[in-house]
């Protein structure tokens, strides 16, 4: 069975679709067509229902919900790095409020903590390879950096306002921020979501064992390279959780789009819905 799965350009996808894309996880009866783009890309292409599996941001399940079900394994979590307002120089939250932040895309889940952080803000999509650029030159005040591009925050010569993560966690009892979570179609049937997990719950299990070699492997990725230059500048943000999000990953992820809902910025997406009924084994 042909299956097109999609992965992220993001260095923790990179980590944990290692093994399966390094065949040291048995495809099984699956035909991967392996799909890489950036988060931003995979949110549009999730809306659209087009890939049987696919990452997707957190904040993006709100609009996809009725083609997509949540996985057990694939979730990503701040939980020491989060994604980034940032700026060339310090501005005080009065200059902030009247400012102008460049943002990647709007579904990401850093965009809807930024609407919840700095609900007065105003902000204007830029390609997400113009953002750092746009900020350096003065096109804008501010910009948020998402996931691997916060990682070059000090290098840049930029000056962080707001860690978003940080944010979140001082306000919600030290928890991470929801960033991503794997999606799987659901006009798959049950049993073929259930295999699929499976197999990509057994790369995450493979990364995990196998953490420095993973890391190497993922971080040799020109993606990687081209945005900071050094592997090591990055800390990955996919740990245990990104096997199991659990009953804490759930509640935190319910958490944080009831928070968005409360706040008018998004449809209402709870209950979650999962794939299957257990994590895989």
């Amino acid at each position: 069975m042909k299956v097109r799965l999609g992965h992220s350009t993001d260095a923790d996808d990179a980590f944990l679709s290692h093994a399966l894309l390094a065949g040291e996880v048995s495809p099984g009866q699956f035909e991967f067509e392996h799909v890489t783009e950036d988060l931003q890309t995979l949110n549009d292409r999730a809306a659209r229902g087009e890939l049987e599996v696919t990452p997707i941001s957190v904040h993006a399940y709100a609009y996809v919900r009725d083609k997509y079900l949540l996985g057990h394994c694939g979730a990503v979590f701040a939980d020491r790095h989060g994604p980034m307002i940032v700026s060339r120089e310090d501005l005080g939250d009065t200059s902030l409020e009247n400012a102008v932040c460049a943002v990647p895309g709007t579904t990401s889940s850093a965009y809807l903590t930024v609407q919840l952080c700095k609900p007065r803000l105003r902000t204007m999509v830029l390609p997400r390879d113009k953002i750092i650029p746009a900020v350096k030159t003065g096109v804008v005040a501010c910009a948020l950096l998402v996931e691997d591009d916060s990682h070059c925050c000090a290098k840049m010569g930029l000056h962080c306002l707001t860690d978003l993560g940080q944010w979140w966690a001082a306000r919600n009892a030290g928890d991470p921020l929801p960033l991503r979570c794997l999606a799987f179609r659901k006009d798959l049937p049950p049993e073929v979501r259930s295999k699929l997990e499976a197999i990509l719950a057994e790369s995450a299990r493979h990364a995990l064992s196998h953490h420095a070699e993973t890391t190497a492997a993922a971080l040799r990725r020109k993606v990687c390279q081209d945005r900071c230059g050094n592997a090591a500048d990055y800390e990955l943000n996919a740990g245990p959780a990104s096997l199991d999000m659990g009953d804490r990953g759930k509640r935190i992820i319910e958490k944080f789009l009831a928070a968005g809902h409360q706040a008018g910025v998004i449809p209402n997406a709870l209950p979650l819905e999962f794939a299957a009924t257990e994590p895989p084994v």
